[in-house]
């Protein structure tokens, strides 16, 4: 099975080249509920849409927090900060707080 590039309404899958994903994989949470962590969520001003991402041995539910373009350079992450807050708002639970990053390629030089 082919992995999904990209967004829809309803799924979350690799990135497209130029953007960055920053969501919370909710089926993989071990320390709280989900209802739990959307409320943190909320509470840290986020507005989560659900999306479900199909690994291709199950569907897992995943919060999406935000979408953001990037530049090839690795040092511009305009989600980074972001990231180490959630970080240290969801700890024990670090391996649900996810950010999927394709950069676009670099542009060939001649």
């Amino acid at each position: 099975m082919a992995q999904f590039i990209g967004l829809n309404r309803y799924q979350i899958g690799i990135p497209e080249p130029g953007y960055s994903y920053l969501f919370v994989n909710l089926s993989t949470l071990t320390t709280m509920g989900a209802t739990d962590a959307l409320m943190k969520l909320e509470s840290l001003g986020y507005v989560p849409t659900l999306r479900y991402w199909d690994n291709g041995e199950m569907l897992q539910v995943c919060a999406l927090l935000k979408v953001a373009t990037v530049t090839a350079d690795p040092e511009a992450d305009p989600l980074m900060a972001e990231l180490e807050t959630l970080y240290e708002h969801f700890d024990g639970e670090l391996s649900a707080v996810r950010c999927a990053t394709r950069r676009p390629a670099h542009p060939s030089t001649s």
